[in-house]
């Protein structure tokens, strides 16, 4: 992942060193948020998640670091940006977005509970296996430079930027959604638990880099990508488990111009 972030650093810092804006004015967009995090548990204590549990924190680290820490989510931002130069665009907004991992525990037995202070396993089956899906809510504040990235007789219908900068986030909520394997609970074979276990940082901070692409439908009208790759400055929690994350989300939306009057004569 660090070669990942290295290699995108340098490709940003040389497309973007002869950058050139082709519009002015300032935009608002609506986006839809699709992306894929990746979860980092860098520290865990041996003191038990639970005074009714035998889990240490170290244990559930171990776990998450040996099981699948990518998962799929989905968010939803508005957008506002303004060309402080014909070269440079500040870009900011706020949009809503969930983040997670998929944590494993097996081995399960009878009357274990399934979670520390959760129902207990009444299946004596050999094999009990619970997947945890942890997804955290955030509400987000980028505060990012758009870089135009000029081409060789290229028209102004297309532009093409290169992002970087910050995103700073409040934790809106959090939620576990288990899935059982091999077993049943009260007849279900699946529960959900408004704890986590995390300690949670209710502001974290994201460095993000990118791109933001566009295409000029009408005068106004404009259609966009843009892919970010952003890592946690902080971890997202913090006590006896520390975690960090690492998210590429593709912000795909819809953006009016408002333009200014010089812009108008060259449309």
């Amino acid at each position: 992942m660090k070669k990942i972030i290295t290699y995108c650093l340098v490709a940003f810092t040389v497309l973007t060193a002869t950058a050139q804006t082709k519009q002015t004015g300032f935009k608002l967009g609506f986006s839809i948020l699709p992306n894929v995090s990746f979860m980092n548990v860098v520290s865990g204590s041996n003191n038990f998640i639970n005074p009714q549990s035998t889990i240490t924190y170290k244990q559930v680290a171990d776990s998450v670091k040996g099981g699948d820490k990518m998962d799929l989510g989905l968010g939803l931002g508005f957008s506002f940006m303004y060309n402080i130069k014909r070269d440079i665009e500040f870009q900011t907004g706020i949009s809503f977005y969930q983040i997670g991992f998929v944590r494993s525990i097996g081995n399960l037995k009878f009357l274990d509970p399934v979670y520390p202070g959760g129902p207990k396993i009444n299946d004596q089956s050999a094999d009990h296996t619970v997947h945890f899906h942890y997804r955290f809510s955030y509400l987000q504040v980028p505060v990012m430079l758009n870089f135009g990235i000029p081409f060789k007789d290229m028209n102004f219908q297309y532009n093409i930027y290169g992002t970087a900068g910050l995103q700073v986030n409040y934790l809106a909520g959090s939620k576990i959604n288990s899935q059982f394997e091999g077993f049943t609970v009260n007849g279900k074979d699946k529960a959900s638990f408004d704890s986590t276990g995390f300690n949670m940082n209710k502001v974290n901070v994201n460095a993000c880099v990118g791109f933001r692409l566009e295409y000029l439908m009408k005068n106004k009208i404009i259609l966009s990508a843009q892919p970010l790759l952003s890592y946690n400055l902080i971890p997202l929690s913090k006590g006896d488990l520390k975690m960090r994350g690492t998210t590429i989300m593709l912000a795909a939306g819809i953006n009016y111009r408002f333009q200014k009057t010089e812009d108008k004569k060259k449309n």
